[in-house]
């Protein structure tokens, strides 16, 4: 799947929106393993709509702020200043470093995902910024995205059913891998609105990625080992399912750059590039989920 074109821009209540929130989290309004005030009360609070709100709570929750959890509400999983301040290297953060590379003449990023919600919930801020006339705007965006097939003979270890019968859990990945795709199809065809000439290409791969990877305008890579873990993932009808699952929004990244001074570092992003530009190359499908 290949996607530019036009779309809608001018997100600002959300920015707002997701803001506000993110300042009483520094604060420290909202304590760590507390939960966040229920929906309603937010709604009205900040004057925002339902979808508004849930879509900043996503982007809250890829950030590691919060943990949402359908019909518990939002966990606070951190609080304080968010600056980074106080280790001898910060632990890359991949909104920070999509938000640095949107502020270069062209952007390049290649992933290779489960899922890429979380790269969804890492694009919407530098596009709101740009759709709002907020931010200067790249020249090109350019975007690669690698996902597991979606064949039903040829599923992911994970995530899945322990019962091996059982294809819910695979048919809700599919389903949530074909939508988030198109979510960032929208982001694009939003840069295009703004006048960048922006596109991504979706394509699948018959194989199950053991850590995602994000690769960034060429110069560095982030990357993080999936942990599988017996859980219960509940449905969309509310039951809940026995399944082998990860969960990639808690993983914490690893940064490997181009230029590094650490020889172990440069063998190790070379590495990294190599390996998603041969399954690019070699093994990936064109991606058929808008069909």
């Amino acid at each position: 799947m290949a996607t530019s074109g036009r779309g809608q821009g001018g997100r600002n209540k959300s920015q707002w929106v997701e803001g506000e929130l993110r300042t009483r989290l520094e604060k420290g309004k909202y304590q760590v393993d507390t939960s966040l005030p229920p929906e309603r009360k937010l709604i009205e609070e900040l004057g925002v709509g339902r979808d508004t709100l849930r879509k900043v709570l996503r982007r809250l929750a890829a950030e590691g702020w919060i943990e949402t959890r359908p019909g518990s509400g939002s966990r606070v999983l951190r609080a304080g200043s968010s600056s980074g301040q106080g280790g001898a290297e910060a632990t890359p953060v991949l909104s920070a470093v999509i938000d640095e590379a949107f502020r270069q003449p062209r952007v390049t990023l290649d992933t290779l995902t489960l899922t890429s919600e979380n790269l969804v919930h890492n694009l919407t801020h530098p596009v709101d910024l740009i759709c709002g006339g907020n931010a200067s705007a790249p020249r090109e965006v350019r975007i690669r995205m690698l996902l597991p097939t979606e064949d039903e003979v040829r599923r992911p270890a994970y995530p899945r059913a322990v019962d091996p019968q059982d294809a819910r859990v695979w048919q809700r990945w599919r389903g949530m891998a074909r939508r988030f795709g198109k979510q960032v199809g929208g982001l694009v065809r939003d840069l295009s609105s703004a006048g960048v000439d922006a596109a991504v290409e979706v394509r699948r791969v018959p194989l199950t990625p053991t850590q995602k990877l994000y690769i960034v305008n060429g110069s560095q890579v982030l990357f993080a080992s999936y942990v599988v873990a017996e859980t219960d993932i509940e449905l969309d009808d509310g039951s809940l399912v026995p399944a082998y699952d990860v969960r990639g929004d808690r993983l914490e990244l690893s940064k490997a750059t181009a230029d590094s001074r650490r020889d172990q570092e440069r063998k190790q992003f070379d590495g990294l590039v190599n390996s998603f530009e041969s399954y690019w190359t070699f093994l990936s499908e064109p991606d058929s989920a808008s069909d």
